[in-house]
């Protein structure tokens, strides 16, 4: 059976890598479709197995893409270990300092083998903390 989510992570993986001239249509209808298949998929296997990629490929679709993935997969099995541990450590490599706090707490949490604790830090996460710091008024839904 193909996996639809990790069939469309691929192909919005490989429209970027290539830069297809007039694509920026084709991008954000894909996105949408696979927003909508993340916030359906009631089974955390085809999100882990969408996840299950060399990391280098994972830096190309928007990190608020990746966080839902991630968070999605994390909250229909928050106790697998290697999802959380890959998810921290996509989010330090885009960080910098701005998640740096949920970073290293949900890495103690791990090392104190504290997985629903730190399941529970990793979905808790937030990608628009900043725009909600920045522009009080703009709550994203």
């Amino acid at each position: 059976m193909m996996n639809k989510i990790s069939d469309l992570l691929t192909k919005v993986i490989m429209m970027h890598q290539t830069q297809e001239p007039n694509s920026e249509k084709g991008f954000e209808k894909i996105y949408v479709l696979l927003r909508a298949k993340i916030r359906k998929e009631t089974n955390p296997q085809p999100l882990a197995e969408a996840l299950n990629r060399d990391i280098g490929e994972l830096m190309y679709p928007h990190i608020s893409l990746m966080f839902e993935i991630y968070q999605r997969a994390i909250q229909l099995d928050p106790t697998n270990e290697n999802l959380i541990t890959d998810f921290v450590d996509y989010v330090d490599i885009h960080s910098g300092p701005d998640w740096q706090e949920e970073v290293e707490q949900i890495r103690s949490l791990l090392h104190q083998n504290q997985i629903e604790e730190a399941s529970n830090t990793a979905l808790q996460i937030d990608y628009h903390k900043w725009d909600e710091i920045s522009h009080p008024s703009s709550h994203k839904l």
